[in-house]
């Protein structure tokens, strides 16, 4: 069926959160863009204004500080989420494989195998822009109840089966729609 390699790259867990906050958040990734785009524009401005305008340099520093925030601040909590991601799913599943089969999916450490079924798979999504699928898994456990679990499958890190078959399969396998997002 299908088998991954996971070999996990910091850029991945980067567009998975810009993935989720264009989707479930539309107004504030906007905000956020059009902050990114703005900021260093207004640099510009900015060092040109202080030389030919210093009068009104608290002025100018107030709007550049009023930009700088929304640009950087999510910049930074990004990469410093998507680190500490790819920190914690590099020591589990770094050497991992994933494996697709007839009744279920597989993942594998080495150390340890672990099995779930495609009926706890409650939403599939798939990312033409970063080349990866992103699978939702509820999943419960006798001792810790209830868990979600969101996993990234970049397309790279197919080993056996066409990244492009793998959509129709998981909506053959689950029932669900594989919803496109940006």
């Amino acid at each position: 069926m299908f088998n991954l390699n996971l070999r996990y790259q910091i850029n991945d867990f980067l567009n998975y959160f810009s993935s989720f906050r264009r989707r479930m958040a539309p107004v504030v990734y906007t905000i956020y863009l059009v902050a990114r785009i703005a900021f260093p524009l207004y640099l510009i401005l900015y060092v040109i204004l202080q030389r030919f305008a210093p009068a009104y340099r608290n002025v100018y520093g107030f709007f550049l500080w009023l930009l700088a925030i929304p640009a950087v601040v999510p910049l930074l909590v990004d990469f410093g989420l998507a680190f500490l991601m790819h920190r914690r799913s590099g020591n589990r599943f770094h050497d991992g494989t994933v494996s697709f089969e007839e009744n279920g999916i597989s993942f594998s450490t080495g150390e340890e195998t672990e099995h779930y079924g495609y009926g706890e798979i409650s939403e599939v999504l798939h990312s033409t822009g970063n080349m990866a699928y992103y699978l939702f898994l509820e999943h419960e456990d006798r001792k810790l109840g209830s868990q979600r679990f969101s996993f990234i499958f970049p397309e790279r890190c197919f080993s056996r089966g066409e990244p492009g078959a793998f959509g129709p399969f998981l909506k053959e396998k689950t029932g669900l729609k594989v919803t496109e997002i940006e």
